[in-house]
C-alpha cells in the first residue's frame, strides 16, 4: 500500500531567489522610474545615463539578483541575522559612493542627478530586503 506525503514542501532556494528577484526588480524598477522622471523634471542632468530606463532597469535587475543570491547564501548560516544586519547597510553605503561623487562633481544638475541615483539605491534596498525576508527566510 502506498502512502501519501502530506507534509508541506518548502520552495527551493533557487525558486526563492527567482521569485524574490522578479518581484524586487519589477517593484524597484517602477519606483526608480518615478524617481528618475521626478529628478529630470527637477533639473537633473539628462546626460546622466543612470536616469535612463535601460540603465536603471538593468542595474535594478542585476542588483536585486546579486542581492538575492547573497541573501540566500548567507541566510542559511548560523549567524545569518547578525551578518545580514551588518552587510546590508555596508553594501548600501558602498553603492552610494559613485552617487555622492557625481553629486559633488558639478552644478545643481549633477547634484540633482546624484541625489536621485542615491535615492534609487535606498528605495531598491527598501523594496528588496522585505521581499528577501519573505521568500528567502533566515535559518533559525
Amino acid at each position: 500500500m502506498s502512502t501519501i506525503d502530506t507534509t508541506t514542501r518548502r520552495p527551493s532556494r533557487l525558486r526563492g531567489v527567482l521569485v524574490a528577484t522578479v518581484l524586487a526588480a519589477v517593484i524597484g524598477s517602477i519606483a526608480n522610474a518615478i524617481i528618475a522622471v521626478s529628478a529630470l523634471a527637477a533639473g537633473a542632468d539628462p546626460a546622466v545615463q543612470g536616469l535612463t530606463p535601460p540603465a536603471y532597469i538593468t542595474f535594478t535587475v542585476v542588483g536585486v539578483l546579486i542581492g538575492a543570491i547573497g541573501w540566500a547564501l548567507i541566510s542559511r548560516t548560523r549567524s545569518a541575522g547578525r551578518a545580514l544586519a551588518i552587510l546590508v547597510p555596508v553594501v548600501l553605503v558602498l553603492s552610494l559612493i559613485p552617487d555622492v561623487l557625481l553629486a559633488f562633481s558639478g552644478g545643481s544638475a549633477a547634484m540633482t542627478a546624484g541625489v536621485a541615483l542615491g535615492i534609487m539605491h535606498l528605495v531598491t534596498t527598501a523594496v528588496a530586503v522585505p521581499i528577501y525576508r519573505t521568500f528567502l527566510p533566515i535559518a533559525r
